[in-house]
């Protein structure tokens, strides 16, 4: 994990992902990292809970994410098998 991620530069934040929160030292941070924070394997995509929809919306790997504590974040695999 790049120890910049946690390093304080900027005021701190607490995310969550998958149930596990994280103290991050910066105000945004890129799909890719929030990936390698969370290591999340390259079969996974990462999204941001939205409370009280069901548009929790996919963060591509090159998307940057503004951060403000108490933002979730879930992981899933990306592939859907087929009902046989």
């Amino acid at each position: 994990m790049d120890k910049n991620l946690l390093q304080a530069k900027d005021s701190l934040v607490v995310i969550n992902i998958d149930d596990k929160d994280y103290t991050i030292g910066k105000n945004a941070l890129t799909g890719s990292e929030l990936r390698q924070l969370a290591n999340v394997s390259i079969s996974a995509g990462i999204w941001a809970a939205v409370t009280g929809t069901n548009n929790d919306r996919y963060i591509k790997p090159e998307e940057t994410i503004e951060l403000q504590t108490g933002l979730k974040f879930y992981t899933a695999k990306m592939t859907i098998s087929p009902n046989k």
